[in-house]
């Protein structure tokens, strides 16, 4: 069962979890009580929602091992589950199975709250997550946008399920402070996600650019080099540390808020900077990844000690 954990990548399932969670009831519904309304998406669908998004993640995780078995051997030898303890076939049939399990939910759920249009995500996801696995996690920087877009989309898909039905049931809160304010958050965190899945992806195939290079992978470090690739890094993880500052100056001004960024993301990300600068083999990218990890948790669990209330701004 721990291979099987391990294969599924059982942390982060709760991560992603956890952030579907915490948008839903810690932003969406603190807001919508703010105004006099409630959530219109049932506490069933919305479960259903998470676990059709556990399992197409999940099943994205067994194809991938499916496929990197080789360069795996070179890059993580002690942690390939893959053609060991779980065979191949096993694995395919895995990800085969909650794949389709996980489109019929999504198809369950968007038809029977009148949203067709997003009976197409699970199955595009399922489409992209293998030709990722197959053909773009080798290809420069494709493989990694894809990864980044995905992790946003979990932040996304929250809002594209709540958000039709508010309209429809409350057709006058689309024009106030509180829709906005919604989407603000929900984009806010989905923006989150992208930069930060994209500076790890980058950091983690910094890790791994020997097996890469003898695979035919054409990642960043593998086409420019270990020393351009760390400015790349370092200018993603700058430019998201000034974004981060600029927004808490605007909006999150309160003490609470200010520890918080400052302590558990802030001296994080300056960490992670200084960790990237001196990295020097795969030990110390490996460090800087578990870092990026964090700030990614932290910046998850922002909701739960700030009011969304206090983000008060005109659009």
């Amino acid at each position: 069962m721990r291979d099987y954990f391990k294969l599924f990548r059982l942390p982060n399932l709760i991560i992603l979890a956890l952030i579907l969670y915490l948008i839903r009831y810690f932003v969406i519904e603190q807001i919508l009580i703010a105004n006099g309304l409630v959530l219109q998406m049932s506490v069933v669908d919305f479960s259903l929602l998470v676990l059709a998004t556990l399992m197409i993640t999940a099943a994205g995780y067994a194809i991938n091992d499916y496929f990197d078995t080789k360069v795996d051997l070179k890059n993580r030898p002690d942690e390939i589950v893959v053609g060991r303890t779980i065979k191949r076939r096993v694995a395919m049939v895995l990800h085969v199975v909650m794949s389709v399990i996980g489109i019929l939910i999504g198809i369950f759920i968007s038809f029977k709250n009148h949203l067709y249009g997003l009976a197409l995500i699970n199955f595009l996801t399922v489409i992209l997550l293998w030709f990722y696995s197959t053909r773009f996690k080798h290809q420069l920087l494709v493989g990694n946008l894809i990864i980044s877009m995905l992790a946003a989309l979990v932040a996304l898909i929250v809002g594209l399920y709540e958000m039709p039905l508010l309209k429809i049931m409350s057709p006058d809160f689309v024009n106030t402070s509180g829709y906005h304010l919604i989407w603000f958050w929900i984009l806010g965190y989905s923006i989150f996600a992208f930069v930060t899945t994209l500076a790890r992806e980058i950091i983690k195939d910094s890790e791994d650019v020997e097996g890469d290079r003898q695979y035919g992978s054409v990642t960043i470090p593998v086409r420019f080099g270990l020393k351009k690739t760390k400015y790349i890094v370092v200018s993603i993880v700058g430019i998201t540390v000034l974004s981060i500052g600029y927004l808490q100056f605007l909006f999150f001004s309160d003490w609470q808020a200010v520890v918080y960024i400052s302590l558990l993301i802030h001296i994080p990300l300056f960490f992670l900077i200084w960790t990237i600068i001196k990295a020097d083999g795969p030990k110390d990218y490996h460090r800087a990844s578990w870092v990026m990890k964090f700030v990614m948790v932290a910046g998850i669990l922002f909701a739960t000690v700030v009011n969304p209330q206090l983000a008060i701004f005109s659009l």
